[in-house]
């Protein structure tokens, strides 16, 4: 028997959303954000599991390439975006 909250198994297809346009999407939701952003409202209420791998991959991407930063006030504390200045 499967748990309510548990997920099944399933498809991905890579062509759904492409990591640069997430990173140009992040980039802009990011804009004019002085205090950045939580982490969490960088996905979609609704998104589904192409969106949010897409998105997650884009996040890392930008800050690999420095053009964002992601940090953690403290212990247990949600996590924050910013752009870079």
């Amino acid at each position: 028997m499967i748990a309510e909250r548990e997920r099944q198994p399933q498809d991905v297809d890579p062509d759904d959303f492409s990591v640069q346009d997430q990173m140009k999407q992040i980039l802009q939701v990011l804009r004019g954000k002085k205090e950045g952003l939580s982490f969490f409202a960088l996905f979609s209420p609704t998104a589904g599991m192409s969106e949010i791998i897409a998105t997650f991959v884009a996040l890392l991407e930008l800050v690999r390439v420095r053009k964002i930063v992601v940090w953690q006030p403290g212990p247990l504390r949600e996590l924050l975006v910013m752009r870079k200045s």
